[in-house]
């Protein structure tokens, strides 16, 4: 008898606990991931010249790999 109340009690609890975590919503929901943002003063930001550099490199080691080097592009600033 005591053991079904606590069996029914705990699993009540688990039911409970599973639809808190289910429906709590996020923190950051309004961040939409991919979504663009304005960057004050671009060319003097190094992060955003860092990343533009990054890309161009790994688009010319892409190319290298598949054996074409034609389509090589040499990173400016952004």
């Amino acid at each position: 008898m005591v053991k079904n109340k606590l069996k029914n009690l705990a699993l009540s609890f688990l039911a409970i606990t599973l639809l808190l975590i289910i429906f709590t919503p996020v923190n950051g929901y309004r961040t939409i991931m991919g979504g663009k943002t304005p960057v004050e003063d671009v060319e003097k930001d190094k992060a955003m010249q860092a990343l533009g550099r990054f890309a161009v490199e790994e688009h010319n080691k892409n190319q290298e790999n598949d054996g074409d080097t034609s389509n090589q592009i040499e990173f400016y600033q952004v």
